[in-house]
């Protein structure tokens, strides 16, 4: 069974999010457990980062990117950062 770990930072993101986009922006992290589970079809945009973001995944919801590790070993997804295209990289 698949956990998710937030930081501070990406909860203040997620209740800044309006109710329907809040519940989607969950809806995708847990579709990435789901298919970490079985490999079936993926339901989420999911790319794995390089340069100075190396080691992470960023799952794109519409404008909105997160930023997210995923360690299959103890069954984790951190979700590091969440934001806006242009913002959340910096």
């Amino acid at each position: 069974m698949w956990e998710y770990e937030f930081s501070k930072e990406s909860i203040k993101a997620l209740e800044g999010l309006n109710t329907k986009t809040r519940d989607l922006v969950k809806k995708k992290i847990k579709n990435i457990g789901e298919w970490l589970d079985n490999r079936d079809f993926l339901q989420v945009d999911v790319k794995k980062l390089k340069g100075r973001w190396k080691g992470f995944y960023r799952l794109r919801i519409g404008r909105i990117r997160v930023i997210i590790t995923i360690d299959e070993k103890n069954e984790l997804i951190r979700v590091y950062e969440m934001g806006f295209r242009g913002d959340v990289y910096k």
